[in-house]
C-alpha cells in the first residue's frame, strides 16, 4: 500500500489528489475485507490512508464553473421557465416521439425544481406506483411517494409537488 501510494504521489510532486485519496480508501477496504492483515498492519494502512485524505471537500472547480451561469438572474428565470417552454415545444411538435421526449424532459426538470429527488428515483419514477393526485373539492394536490425500498436512506419519502 505504501509503495502504491508513493508511486502516485511521486507522479503529482507529492500533491494529494482525489484519485490518490480514493485509491488509498480502496486499498484499505481491500486489505480489511479480503487480505485480512494483522491488526498492526491494518492500523498502518489506516494511518497511510488518513495522511492522503483531502482536507477541503468542497465543490470541484468544474462543478463551480458550471454553476456560475446561475449567478445571472435572467438565466435562473429562464431555467425555472424551462419546463413550460419544453411543454409548448412538445405541443407544437408533429413527431410524437420527439413530443414525448420533450415532455419527459419537461416533467423531470419540473420535479427536480420542486422536490429533492435523486436521479435514480427520477429515472425509476412510475406513474401508477409513485404519483398520486388528490382532489379536495376544487383543490388539486399532486404527490410523489417512494417506498423505503426505493430510497437510499431506506425511509419512505412523500413529496408534495403542486397544490392548485
Amino acid at each position: 500500500v505504501r509503495a502504491i501510494l508513493q508511486f502516485y504521489l511521486d507522479r503529482t510532486d507529492n500533491e494529494v489528489t482525489r484519485g490518490i485519496e480514493k485509491t488509498a480508501i480502496t486499498l484499505q477496504t481491500l486489505a480489511r475485507h479480503w487480505v485480512k492483515p494483522a491488526e498492526a498492519d491494518l492500523e498502518e494502512i489506516e494511518d497511510l490512508t488518513s495522511r492522503v485524505r483531502l482536507k477541503n471537500r468542497g465543490m470541484s472547480e468544474t462543478a463551480e464553473a458550471r454553476l456560475t451561469a446561475f449567478d445571472d438572474a435572467y438565466t435562473v428565470l429562464k431555467f425555472i421557465d424551462l419546463p413550460w417552454a419544453l411543454q409548448a415545444e412538445a405541443q407544437r411538435a408533429t413527431n410524437k416521439t420527439k413530443a414525448a421526449r420533450l415532455m419527459r424532459l419537461a416533467i423531470g426538470i419540473a420535479i427536480g425544481l420542486s422536490a429533492p429527488v435523486r436521479r435514480r428515483n427520477l429515472v425509476d419514477l412510475h406513474l401508477e406506483r409513485n404519483i398520486s393526485i388528490r382532489r379536495k373539492g376544487r383543490r388539486v394536490e399532486c404527490y410523489i411517494h417512494f417506498d423505503k425500498s426505493e430510497t437510499k436512506t431506506r425511509e419512505a419519502l412523500d413529496l408534495s409537488l403542486i397544490h392548485i
